[in-house]
């Protein structure tokens, strides 16, 4: 590390030595991490679209087909909340303050966009198929909105 330039020897008295990340070392750990990062995320993100596309276009999509609309919309509203949470989660359990939450959580929900549209896009090819089902899931969750309000 020291050949490569990425850390100084710094020899104090009494024979102590400590070695310092030069800048080249500061730029060198930034990329890594970095990549870390990066990868991190791309996993989440992945396993998240997996979750969800699973619990909506397979086992809801499943549902629908087999006539069992109570228990596709329990599974299809279980996906979507799990689509929202899982980015809480993250952001709560690596944050120690509220200030760290807040940027976390934008941080993990920029990450899950991509999932948002495939999710999007997965309701709609099963709304397609079943209009009459998500009308009804429509006009529920309205008044569910509404009462609420």
């Amino acid at each position: 590390m020291q050949e490569k330039g990425y850390v100084k020897r710094i020899e104090l008295p009494r024979r102590r030595v400590f070695y310092e990340l030069t800048e080249e070392g500061r730029k060198a750990f930034e990329e890594l991490v970095g990549r870390e990062k990066a990868a991190f995320f791309h996993f989440m993100r992945e396993a998240l679209r997996g979750s969800v596309l699973e619990g909506i276009i397979e086992k809801g999509g499943k549902l629908l087909r087999e006539g069992r609309e109570r228990e596709a919309e329990r599974v299809i509203s279980s996906a979507l909340a799990e689509l929202a949470l899982i980015p809480f989660i993250f952001a709560f359990s690596e944050s120690g303050n509220e200030e760290e939450f807040r940027r976390k959580l934008k941080e993990y929900l920029k990450t899950s966009y991509p999932v948002l549209w495939t999710a999007g896009w997965a309701l709609y090819q099963i709304a397609s198929e079943n209009p009459q089902f998500f009308e009804k899931l429509g006009k529920k969750l309205t008044k569910k909105i509404i009462k609420k309000v």
